[in-house]
């Protein structure tokens, strides 16, 4: 299966853009990632459609956030989640940094109340 990896630029080129692409790899997918200087020379004439057509050739696309805070998606590659969802592909996120998003027993508890869960 052929996965687009969708994330941040300030991921390129660092040791967790490599191991996010080696778990994949070792899970069995075939990695098209868009932090590839084939794709510069394109990516300055046709801007983002250029990865928008890559996301074209794959069978789902894997997505991380910026990895503080509350994890929000950069721009680009929300723009990449919004293609690959309206070609019907698989869309899934990578985890980033969970203890920024782990909630204590307390707040889970009241969460889930609020939701009528407990």
């Amino acid at each position: 299966m052929k996965i687009y990896y969708a994330h941040p630029i300030s991921d390129y080129n660092t040791q967790n853009e490599k191991d996010n692409i080696l778990k994949l790899e070792k899970l069995g997918f075939d990695v098209l990632n868009p932090n590839n200087p084939a794709y510069e020379e394109a990516y300055k004439l046709q801007g983002m459609q250029v990865f928008l057509d890559l996301i074209n050739t794959c069978d789902c696309l894997v997505f991380e956030t910026f990895d503080f805070g509350n994890s929000p998606i950069p721009a680009g590659v929300y723009k990449e989640i919004l293609h690959a969802e309206k070609l019907g592909l698989l869309v899934m996120e990578l985890p980033g940094s969970l203890g920024d998003r782990a909630m204590s027993v307390e707040a889970t508890r009241n969460l889930l109340k609020q939701l009528g869960a407990r």
